[in-house]
């Protein structure tokens, strides 16, 4: 349902396999307080605790413009969840039928354009600025009408698919497409500029702990790329934001593995002092998340 034109980032969650695991709870506890994602249950409709799926997707319009997709696959009522989303909206609410069970509504809250679209019966979207016409929820209402095949979606993005494939199932994926320009080419000592794609996965193990791994796609075939990867992950480590987040301090040593086509990092972190960074790192509540 997501274009990979224009595609910014996207981040994939099975959010599950994260709040069941109970040694896993009270680390999750400190960074995600129940009383916000109530909060937030009650405002949508929507438990992320509890949803089987989520994508969070940015897309860039123009230079100054970009819109956010929040997809999710859910066991609510659908009905229910339109209605609580038609709630929030301050002013101009527009609602088409395209099909059986495939609906979207606009308005906005405030002067932010929003949307939401129902897919099925278990598939919702909700989009947060950007265009309404050519914005993400117009798109994905095109591919479940079957009315875009010759626009490919992330999910048959050759580069996007190999990279997320080098990363392996994980319950948190992320990926960013390249090529990449200015400031962001001269990321991780400059190999950001040699790659077409960048991803990263978390997934926790057995041993208590959560596996972070690092992926740059794209021509490595210099000799100096493994102490190149090694030392912008040195920076990371290093840096406040490294220091809070326990990379100078992972729960194992790192394992890198280079090739001419891509570069690879995997380390394990300490779960409590990666939830205990974010907490401090941020102070947006998950109302103001889904506002």
């Amino acid at each position: 349902l997501l274009p990979s034109v224009g595609l910014n980032w996207l981040v994939s969650m099975r959010p599950p396999e994260l709040t069941h695991l109970d040694w896993l709870k009270p680390t999750l506890a400190r960074l995600f307080k129940d009383e916000r994602l109530d909060a937030l249950a009650q405002a949508t409709g929507l438990d992320v605790r509890e949803v089987p799926e989520l994508v969070l997707a940015s897309y860039r319009h123009t230079d100054t413009e970009s819109a956010v997709a929040y997809l999710v696959r859910h066991r609510a009522e659908p009905q229910e969840l339109e209605r609580k989303f038609r709630v929030r909206l301050t002013s101009r609410p527009e609602r088409r039928e395209f099909g059986h069970q495939l609906i979207a509504l606009w308005g906005l809250v405030g002067q932010a354009l929003l949307g939401f679209v129902r897919i099925g019966p278990h598939v919702v979207s909700y989009q947060y600025g950007g265009q309404r016409e050519r914005g993400p929820n117009r798109i994905a209402v095109l591919y479940a009408e079957s009315r875009l095949g010759d626009v490919a979606p992330v999910s048959k993005d050759e580069s996007l698919m190999h990279l997320a494939s080098l990363l392996g199932p994980a319950t948190l994926t992320a990926l960013m497409p390249g090529p990449f320009q200015g400031t962001m080419a001269r990321g991780a000592r400059g190999l950001m500029a040699s790659a077409t794609a960048v991803g990263l996965s978390l997934h926790p193990t057995e041993q208590k702990t959560l596996r972070l791994r690092i992926v740059l796609d794209g021509d490595y075939a210099g000799e100096h790329a493994r102490e190149f990867l090694e030392a912008a992950w040195s920076d990371v480590a290093q840096s406040s934001l490294g220091h809070l987040l326990g990379f100078g301090a992972p729960a194992s040593a790192i394992a890198l593995r280079t090739t001419d086509t891509h570069l690879e990092l995997e380390v394990e972190l300490d779960a409590d002092r990666l939830s205990d960074g974010l907490a401090a790192a941020t102070t947006s509540s998950a109302r103001e998340f889904m506002r």
